[in-house]
């Protein structure tokens, strides 16, 4: 493990080569971050614009149902009785989810900039968890490995030593 306690006092250049380092190696995993959180917001934002189609987009399905002349009456009994139910315990459910999916996607966005700067490693961890959790994320192919991915960036060795060095400038300036 290197040790930086030198360059807290006298080397600047040097104390900011391992920030810069640092930044350099989670550049790319903070902006995927940022990527995921949008279009997971993007896709909070579709489905709340949607909402009021719900039923007549369920309307449809249930008159395509009706309409197949290839299923038995009793088939398009069940088939439409279910489609009801799914509707019924579904629709009331959906206003609260898009409120926390968006609350995620806004999390994950603000994670991805604060991963940028070194700041916010809960906010960081937080926000990349919440992307690998396909209910909580409108791109959960893509969030579990951006969101695994700055969960090894944050936990690399270069990227230790820059969070560290923040702080230890972060103190340095409260002491004096």
């Amino acid at each position: 493990m290197a040790n930086y306690d030198d360059d807290y006092n006298d080397d600047q250049p040097r104390r900011s080569s391992v920030v810069e380092r640092a930044k350099a190696k989670v550049h790319l995993p903070a902006i995927l971050l940022i990527i995921v959180g949008v279009i997971s917001l993007c896709s909070v934002g579709y489905g709340a614009a949607t909402y009021g189609q719900f039923d007549e987009n369920l309307r449809m399905q249930i008159q395509t149902v009706e309409n197949n002349p290839q299923l038995p009456a009793d088939q398009k009994k069940m088939q439409i009785d279910l489609m009801k139910q799914i509707g019924e315990t579904i629709k009331p459910l959906l206003m609260p989810v898009y409120v926390i999916a968006g609350l995620v996607a806004i999390l994950t966005i603000f994670g991805g900039i604060k991963f940028m700067s070194l700041g916010g490693k809960g906010l960081v961890i937080a926000g990349s968890i919440l992307s690998m959790i396909p209910i909580t994320s409108g791109c959960c192919c893509v969030g579990l490995p951006v969101g695994i991915w700055v969960l090894i960036a944050l936990n690399n060795q270069t990227v230790r030593d820059g969070y560290a060095a923040l702080a230890r400038r972060a103190n340095s300036r409260y002491e004096e």
